[in-house]
């Protein structure tokens, strides 16, 4: 398996002149540390960066400072998505001038996760109180509007008695409910949604289509929807499907437990340099 991984190291390496990065794992304090340091390591930069990248998500900021990182490092950033990518995965892969999707491959919308209210490592979706307030509104208007054909139609009442009495009946069934909304609660989940929204356009390399940090923001109707490699190419202009060597890398990448971090250098571990490269490498120290 070992002189295969390098083969396909080598050929993605020589066909993208790209340093090759492996980041799967959880993004998560010191994460972005640790891959940065990955990254510093890495002598005679080339133009091109290609990341391989395996995530079930994580804290924005963290995902938020390797991809802009990788952006000021590199002139070309490429994101190979060959199994999960989901959440803050989702925002990194933004900052990518060209997504390289395998067959296996899922980005997940950005719709951010904050914790339950009195309970202990539960999460909730920041679009699930928007999404209840729109849910009341509904409700509300479909009260009204059938109450007051009712009572001007069935009961004879006139049209200012029949929309007085629909508004006190509207009110009177949700005003319970909306009373279970907290102002300060719903501040928290804004904030929290305008993260994604903010950081999504910063690192925006040109590769979204119009509107569509809105439709991973707030359209989708889960947290695990999956977007997979079709839908994906509606959301970006430039999504490549995965070469043979790139789908052999990512099978191999998916191998790894996705909640554990591994932070490589794909070029450094698995190619081995052969006499020229080495007589260049020599030469080079020597002038130096």
């Amino acid at each position: 398996m070992e002189p295969l991984i390098e083969t396909s190291v080598k050929s993605i390496r020589d066909k993208y002149d790209a340093d090759i990065f492996l980041f799967s794992g959880n993004l998560t304090a010191h994460a972005d540390d640790m891959f940065i340091n990955i990254v510093e390591m890495q002598e005679n930069k080339k133009n091109n960066v290609i990341l391989f990248l395996q995530t079930l998500g994580g804290v924005p900021d963290i995902g938020y400072r390797i991809a802009r990182y990788l952006k000021n490092e590199y002139k070309n950033v490429y994101y190979a998505i060959g199994g999960l990518c989901k959440s803050t995965g989702t925002l990194m892969s933004i900052s990518a001038n060209t997504l390289i999707m395998g067959k296996r491959g899922e980005f997940g919308p950005l719709d951010i996760q904050i914790a339950k209210k009195d309970e202990v490592g539960e999460l909730a979706s920041g679009l699930n109180i928007f999404q209840a307030l729109e849910f009341l509104d509904e409700q509300a208007r479909s009260i009204v509007a059938n109450t007051f054909v009712e009572l001007r139609n069935g009961a004879g009442l006139s049209t200012k008695q029949a929309f007085d009495v629909a508004q006190r009946m509207a009110t009177n069934s949700l005003s319970p409910i909306y009373a279970q909304i907290e102002p300060v609660r719903l501040g928290e989940f804004k904030r929290a949604m305008q993260i994604a929204e903010q950081y999504g356009s910063n690192l925006n390399s040109g590769n979204l289509k119009d509107k569509a940090l809105n439709r991973l923001i707030s359209t989708y109707p889960s947290h695990g929807y999956v977007i997979d490699r079709n839908e994906s190419k509606e959301l970006f202009d430039k999504v490549e499907d995965a070469s043979i060597e790139f789908e052999h890398l990512m099978r191999t990448i998916r191998t790894l437990n996705i909640t554990e971090l591994y932070c490589r250098n794909l070029v450094l571990d698995f190619i081995v340099p052969d006499a020229n490269e080495e007589d260049e490498n020599d030469g080079k120290s020597d002038e130096s």
